[in-house]
């Protein structure tokens, strides 16, 4: 999946975003808004490779996209939306935004 927009290119995350979604994770503007007080490398592959496994998912219902700027291709965060494995009528939405 991809949507384009004037300014930035929403895109399925790949393996290789793990180096640009750490460098904003460990930033404590960032971390303020969560739990832990850290990431570590292992942590955010294996948060990538969850979205990655949710690619593969058929019928797939949750859809997690890296944020990146059009001119650049700079990964900026991720957004995404998540259907109710219980309930095909809920769904919710989040994104994480490098500050």
């Amino acid at each position: 999946m991809r949507l384009v927009t004037d300014r930035l290119v929403l895109r399925e995350l790949t393996e290789q975003d793990w180096a640009a979604v750490l460098a904003y994770q460990q930033n404590p503007l960032y971390l303020r808004f969560y739990p832990w007080i850290d990431r570590s490398e292992s942590e955010v592959r294996d948060f990538i490779g969850m979205f990655l496994q949710w690619q593969r998912e058929t019928p797939r219902r949750c859809f997690q996209l890296a944020i990146t700027l059009k001119e650049s291709g700079t990964l900026i965060g991720n957004c995404g939306l998540r259907r109710n494995p219980d309930n095909d009528w809920e769904a919710d939405i989040g994104y994480e935004l490098d500050p």
